[in-house]
């Protein structure tokens, strides 16, 4: 049985007042409450692959973040074209891996 990968258990449970309304806000949330196993297969995933990932931790990104209803803020803070849930879970997974790889480079820049 394959290992699930799990947001720290909380997400939903958050009143849709606390949940974040913007893109930057919804990536800081990601961030802070996946464990750092996700976190580093995401960073680790190749931009192309992300999409293999939709499934299942695209489905925890739409609950954590409340995008079926209950987050009509965030999903109307995306381009038009990524505001049905499906396709705001994916934009906004592919944001939290570009703000991941952004700050492996800036780590790296740092110990030069």
């Amino acid at each position: 049985m394959k290992n699930r990968r799990k947001l720290q258990p909380l997400a939903y449970a958050k009143p849709a007042a606390s949940l974040p309304t913007t893109l930057a806000e919804a990536v800081s949330f990601l961030n802070v409450k996946a464990a750092p196993k996700l976190i580093a297969e995401i960073k680790a995933t190749p931009f192309e692959a992300l999409i293999d990932l939709h499934r299942e931790i695209g489905m925890q990104v739409r609950d954590a973040l409340g995008l079926w209803g209950r987050n009509p803020a965030l999903i109307q803070s995306l381009p038009a074209e990524d505001q049905w849930p499906d396709n705001a879970s994916m934009y906004i997974v592919q944001a939290w891996w570009q703000f991941l790889r952004t700050i492996e480079r800036s780590h790296e820049s740092h110990d030069r």
